[in-house]
């Protein structure tokens, strides 16, 4: 499965959430009541959250543990991306430490 942009929760969290939302599920259709609609209600945001790969509070909080998997698209961009770099700046920084005049210091005899 490819990592899309709204992508927030990685797999283990994901299988947690559906873990947790079937036995919530479970839960609730026990003793459907007034009382265990909570339930109710946190078993679906639990499933959806494991089906979607996505959660509201993770965004607000900038925490995202999906695994970004590369698609033949990323690779067609980034040959684009490396085709647009100034060589001449790549090479200047390939060879910086070669390009330093070698230290000399008058003080030091050996």
């Amino acid at each position: 499965m490819l990592h899309s942009p709204h992508h927030n929760v990685g797999t283990l969290e994901r299988g947690l959430s559906l873990a947790g939302g079937g036995l919530a599920l479970a839960g609730f259709l026990k003793n459907p009541s007034a009382k265990t609609a909570p339930l109710a209600l946190a078993a679906s945001a639990l499933l959806w959250r494991g089906t979607s790969g996505f959660c509201p509070l993770n965004r607000l909080l900038g925490r995202d543990t999906a695994q970004r998997r590369f698609s033949s698209a990323d690779a067609v961009t980034d040959r684009r991306l490396s085709r647009d770099r100034d060589l001449v700046q790549e090479a200047s920084e390939e060879s910086f430490p070669a390009s330093d005049p070698p230290s000399f210091n008058p003080g030091h005899i050996g």
